[in-house]
């Protein structure tokens, strides 16, 4: 735009200035934002006249009541020069990242220096950044005049990186940057956050730590939540376990990063401090508005923690023990001064009146239950604190610096403390104690209250005149009822009992007391109990709440729609009912929780390791995300699957499971020498909503395999007596799964049912020997990590599912009616391809197996996309047109179908061994007829055998009729002997040869295709010892007709043979060498052939 007049000319020059990129980038990263600034300067250029219809009109500027100065054509270009080469917030913060957070002396090398390009003007950093370099003369001028930031942060490191490398004074370099910028830096009374330079190494390394951490937490958008309620005082909280700063501290060198964590460790109030004054700094930069922050720590509030936080002498509860908390600044002290200690305080709020003007707005105190006391200081965030309504004797946890003023005498050097207390940094109420009063009675004497006080609980008369009151105590101390829950089969009361919370039945809370022997008035006891938990329900407004007696997926009832259930919620409350559920709670609370999916990484390595076939990572993958679901599906699906590995020691079958099941879920396997009967079999279904594994299924006794294949085939319950003989109910959550070296307990005649419930694998290498050794070494280092990290896994898992399932159907409906609908549509499809591509299913319940397996998959990928993870090998089985879930369905029916042949192979095997003897009868298209002889034979051979029997030929018929797939019954059969005689007889058609085919085995019953006759293989016939008598029996025929004997009596022969063997099994063996053409039999006369064979 010009103005033309005279000799006169205005240039206006526009320009825009780049919003900061975030989160900032590392070292690494410069060169591409070095030339994203190099094309922003090209696209500068300066125009003589400025049309009407632009955009910038003259009007639209702003001069404040001066004119514009006169410049000439250099003017302008050092002006476009200054605008397009000096350093941003963001380029000048990836330098001082890289300086401060990549080296521990904060300077960096000429090879890392010529990387930012830092030449003409911006030279001069190099001094700055540099190792061994000090600035000279007008160098701390230059470096001002090439940078251009109105951020807090990055300004406070750069004066601190200047007043390091020069002899200049804050107060100096603060009106320098004012005279060569035109502006103050910053408001002078920040000058008071700016570090001294002995003290700000560690500390400004923090404060880019915590400018990073802010934007990659999303913190901002937090607070702009926030102050959707209220502006005043915003509190937010920062981790206090260090584990939840692991992946930021990975991005910096070993060395920052333990700098990091030794500040975390020791400096806890400078660490709040500092994350106050950042965060501050990136609100007001970014234009939000509020007037102040509240910031305190956040940990896991579970026994396990807090027992670690007094360990590590952070949490107290005695004032005692908080006075004899080494403070080792205190114990060095060689001259007067204070020092500060970060604590967690829990005791009970007590007013008090300010008998010195101190200098703070409010103060007041806390007693422990010694009743000892200690002052409490409020001077940050005032306004915040008087909302808070506290009552007198309410319980709460103070997180404070604990403060310690003290004198050292010069002479003595002995220390004397001035004054100590808590400056309050948070206060969490946790509980308001009220005073309950109920009339008993009214007696000629006076009335008679039951009162529940902070001295106890007692029964006070009051006379109706003059008299004294009169006071029989019940307790020493007050039952202070925090909640009430209804379980499955009494009503639980939650309360504190002289310090300790407990959550327990009527019953349970009177053995409670005795055992810790409060009572002092046993008659009144139960009566003063009952009356004071009722009184305390109506004056909290307390209703029972849901309570469940583990951890799971169950239905709630006053939500009408299935919850995730894990100790994390007060909500939904967890109470074991019996030892094993208690257990597992006390073992869930002593682990964290993963909130936000941080071991999603983690998992999805070891998921696409090959140490294991894939078809197996699939079956787990699948079944580890849907069978939480089947207690709640279990009323709604026809089957609800079980999932065994089987394989020898070694397979990798045991770890496998332990990861996606126990270290998933926070649950351990069990053995099998821990079920001594069906009672604690039942029990530890009780204990979990989640998979009861169980290590080497196989070595269960026979009755307790009966008891899980009937739990199998439906849910049930379990009745136990309680110690009054009452009984009570318990309901049986878990699904089976486990573990085996041998199959055998899968394949019995009656086991079928049971089998088609089975998801089953069979792992037959090593895994030591099967995969190459770095591979499993990554498989071990990662088991190993997802075991050491004690985070349960399991609670995100079940979330995302949740998630999952409200996002794939569309409709204001449950989550439960969803997941129902979910199924449904899923079981549509694979039952519409399974037909399709003509699947051979055993059964059609199956189908339900494999529909639960294919939403467990889905509910895997989705949590892997959630955080950027794409898994080939899942997608490629939800993609059921490429065919990888049909051939997965495949391979297991087909493994399925070889387990029922399995069972056949005894029955197989008997008939091998005695062909001679029931080959004989065959139909007209060639296939063996058997009778009640073949049935009664077979069942004596097997018993001694641990074989099944069969007992009827209908037995046989059913066993054929599913391997088979057609329709086989016992019935008049028509047959013909070896000599082409019909006859007919009851009995049913056996299909030796077909059944051999289908279990894989080539047959050579038959000799040739010429003759058509069967020849026999004796190695293949007979097995074992069978085999071997049978050599020996045709080796001692033989010999009779070796002697020079081409002819003999057949009684003679039978005879002889008698003195070794029956005469049945004499009669049988001849039958057979005969009609293997060894011998040749007429009437009485027997003959040895030549036989080549």
């Amino acid at each position: 735009m010009t103005r033309r007049g005279g000799n006169n000319n205005l240039y206006v020059l526009c320009y825009k200035l780049r919003p900061p990129q975030l989160p900032y980038p590392q070292f690494n990263l410069y060169d591409k934002i070095r030339k994203k600034y190099a094309e922003s300067i090209k696209s500068f250029e300066i125009k003589s006249e400025w049309k009407e219809s632009e955009e910038a009109k003259e009007k639209d500027f702003t001069w404040e009541g001066k004119e514009p100065r006169r410049i000439s054509q250099r003017h302008i270009n050092n002006l476009i020069n200054t605008f397009t080469r000096c350093l941003d917030a963001t380029e000048l913060e990836v330098i001082l990242n890289n300086s401060l957070l990549g080296n521990k002396d904060g300077t960096l090398t000429e090879k890392q220096l010529d990387q930012f390009g830092l030449v003409n003007n911006f030279n001069v950093l190099r001094k700055l950044f540099r190792k061994k370099d000090q600035l000279q003369g007008d160098d701390t001028e230059k470096i001002f005049q090439v940078i251009e930031t109105d951020d807090f942060i990055i300004l406070k490191q750069l004066f601190y990186v200047i007043l390091k490398n020069s002899k200049t004074t804050l107060t100096r370099l603060y009106e320098l940057y004012h005279t060569v910028k035109g502006k103050a830096p910053f408001p002078k009374s920040y000058l008071r956050y700016v570090w001294n330079a002995w003290d700000a190494d560690d500390l400004s390394k923090l404060e880019l730590f915590f400018k990073d951490y802010i934007h990659m937490e999303n913190l901002i958008d937090k607070v702009r939540e926030k102050i959707k309620r209220s502006n005043i005082d915003v509190k937010m909280h920062i981790p206090l376990k260090l584990k939840a700063y692991k992946k930021y501290f990975e991005r910096y060198p070993e060395e920052i990063t333990e700098i990091l964590k030794k500040i975390f460790q020791e400096r806890k109030i400078a660490v709040l401090n500092i994350f106050r004054l950042v965060l501050e700094s990136e609100v007001k930069r970014l234009g939000i508005n509020v007037d102040g922050f509240l910031v305190s720590y956040q940990f896991p509030e579970t026994k396990a923690y807090y027992k670690k936080l007094r360990e590590q002498k952070l949490f107290f509860d005695d004032l005692i023990d908080l006075s004899n908390a080494k403070l080792e600044e205190f114990r060095r002290a060689k001259k007067s001064g204070e020092i500060q200690k970060y604590i967690i305080f829990r005791g009970h709020y007590i007013t008090a009146r300010n008998k010195i003007d101190y200098d703070w707005s409010k103060v007041f105190k806390v007693r422990d239950n010694r009743y000892k006391r200690i002052e409490c200081r409020i001077t940050h965030n005032r306004t915040y604190f008087n909302e808070l309504k506290i009552d007198m004797e309410t319980e709460i946890e103070i997180q404070a610096a604990f403060t310690v003023k003290y004198i050292v005498n010069k002479k003595s050097k002995k220390r004397r403390v001035k004054e100590k207390y808590l400056n309050v940094i948070d206060i969490n109420i946790i509980e308001n104690f009220k005073v309950i009063k109920y009339h008993l009675a009214t007696h000629n004497n006076g009335e008679v209250y039951l009162e529940n006080t902070r001295e106890g609980v007692s029964v006070f008369t009051y006379p109706i005149g003059k008299g004294n009151i009169t006071q029989k105590k019940v307790l020493v101390c007050p039952i202070n009822l925090l909640n009430v829950y209804k379980g499955q089969n009494d009503t639980f009361y939650e309360l504190k009992l002289n310090g300790s919370v407990v959550c327990k039945t009527k019953e349970g809370i009177l053995e409670f007391m005795e055992e810790k022997n409060l009572i002092i008035d046993q008659n009144s006891l139960k009566m003063a109990t009952s009356n004071i938990l009722r009184e305390s329900m109506k004056e909290y407004h307390l209703h029972p709440k849901p309570m469940y007696n583990t951890v799971g997926v169950f239905f709630s009832k006053s939500d009408d729609d299935i919850i995730v259930v894990y100790d994390d919620d007060d909500k939904k409350r967890i109470i074991g009912e019996n030892d094993l559920q208690l257990k597992l709670i006390e073992r869930i609370k002593e682990k964290e929780m993963d909130k936000k999916g941080e071991l999603t990484d983690l998992f999805y390595q070891i998921i696409h390791l090959p140490a294991l076939p894939e078809e197996v990572r699939i079956s787990v993958l699948g079944y580890t995300a849907i069978h939480p679901f089947f207690f709640v599906l279990s009323d709604h699906i026809d089957i609800l699957p079980l999932l065994f590995l089987i394989g020898k020691h070694g397979a990798g079958k045991t770890t496998t499971l332990k990861i996606f099941m126990n270290y998933l879920f926070g649950t351990e396997i069990k053995k099998a020498d821990d079920i001594r009967s069906d009672a604690r079999f039942s029990k530890f279904l009780t204990e979990m909503g989640f998979c009861t594994l169980i290590d080497d299924f196989d070595k269960l006794p026979d009755n307790h395999l009966g008891f899980v294949k009937t739990y199998a085939s439906q849910r049930g319950k379990r009745y136990r007596m309680k110690k009054n003989q009452e009984f009570i109910i318990e309901q049986l959550y878990a699904s089976i799964g486990g573990t085996a070296n041998e199959k055998e307990f899968l394949t019995r005649q009656d086991d079928e049912a049971f089998r088609l419930r089975c998801i089953i694998h069979e792992l037959n290498v090593n895994i030591k020997t099967n995969v190459n050794r770095q591979l499993l070494r990554k498989f071990r280092a990662l088991e190993k990590e997802l075991k050491s990290s004690n985070i349960i896994y399991g609670y995100y898992l079940l979330n995302k599912a949740m998630e999952y399932i409200e996002n794939s159907i569309e409709g204001e409906l449950t989550t439960f009616k969803k997941l129902l609908k979910l199924f449904n549509k899923t079981y549509e499809r694979l039952a519409d391809i399974i037909e399709e591509r003509g699947v051979e299913v055993i059964d059609i319940r199956r189908i339900t197996v494999y529909t639960l397996l294919f939403l467990g998959l889905e509910i895997w990928q989705y949590v892997f996309e959630s955080k950027g993870l794409k898994s080939e090998m899942i997608e490629s089985y939800l993609n059921l047109e490429k065919g990888n879930f049909i051939n997965y369905m495949q391979k297991l029916e087909v493994a399925e179908k070889n387990l029922s042949l399995e069972i056949f192979d005894s029955i197989l095997e008997f008939f091998r061994q005695n062909y001679y003897k029931y080959a004989g009868k065959k139909s007209k298209e060639g296939d063996f007829i058997v009778q009640t002889r073949f049935i009664s034979d077979y069942d004596r051979w097997a018993r001694p055998r641990n074989y099944d029997t069969l007992k009827t030929l209908t037995k046989l018929a059913e066993f054929q009729s599913k391997l088979l797939n057609r329709d086989i019954k016992p019935a008049t059969q028509y047959f013909f002997d070896e000599h082409n005689n019909r006859y007919k007889e009851y009995g049913v058609k056996f299909y030796y040869k077909e059944i051999r085919k289908l279990r894989g085995e080539l047959m050579n019953i038959e000799d040739n295709s010429d003759t058509n006759e069967e020849q026999l293989d004796i190695n293949n016939l007979f097995d074992g010892e069978e085999s071997k008598k049978m050599e020996a029996f045709i080796s001692r025929v033989i010999e009779f007709f070796e002697e020079g004997n081409n002819e003999l009596e057949l009684s003679s022969i039978i005879q002889t043979l008698q003195l070794d063997y029956e005469k049945d099994y004499i009669l049988d063996g001849l039958k057979y060498l005969k009609e293997n053409k060894w011998l040749q039999i007429d009437k009485d006369k027997v003959k040895y052939v030549k036989n080549e064979k």
